[in-house]
């Protein structure tokens, strides 16, 4: 009989702990959106656009923006999107961990000024109260001198509780 109650005991014991990993696991992703107003190639080079400060440490795991229009060349009102020959970026730091993702310049269709930009997935730590800062970074100046404009930017920065399972 010891024997039994034992085994039950231990096996109620880890049905516990695996419930609780499950649990643990099924835990949705949270998401940080920032909307960046309209820029261009002659905005500032770097510009902190987003901070966050996480109660938790936290991992962040994709990052993604879409544009209705741009980056691109501007054009006449009846003429197709030109592609931005130079390429913007994200940085998204604490001053610890950096990761730079750079903009799409791809236009998402043929006919459409839009682009989507997708990290694709990450495993980005940031540590708890420390401030996580989101910034546009803008090309150098080229020689010729090119013209190109974002006409905003919503970017989706996805990230999980450092506690929350899955990385």
């Amino acid at each position: 009989m010891r024997t039994s109650a034992g085994v039950t005991a231990i096996v109620l014991l880890f049905g516990a702990i695996s419930t609780a990993q499950v649990k643990e696991t099924n835990i949705p992703p949270s998401t940080w959106s920032v909307a960046i107003a309209p820029f261009n190639t002659q905005s500032p080079a770097t510009a902190v656009k987003a901070i966050l400060t996480p109660s938790q440490a936290i991992f962040v795991t994709r990052i993604e923006a879409f544009a209705e229009r741009g980056p691109i060349v501007p054009t006449g009102s009846n003429l197709l999107a030109k592609p931005c020959p130079v390429q913007f970026a994200l940085q998204i730091s604490n001053g610890t961990t950096t990761q730079v993702i750079p903009i799409s310049n791809q236009l998402r269709k043929s006919g459409s000024s839009e682009t989507y930009t997708d990290s694709s997935r990450l495993n980005l730590s940031f540590a708890a109260d420390v401030p996580v800062e989101l910034s546009l970074i803008v090309p150098p100046a080229t020689f010729p001198p090119v013209q190109c404009t974002c006409n905003g930017l919503n970017v989706a920065i996805q990230y999980r509780g450092a506690g929350s399972g899955r990385r």
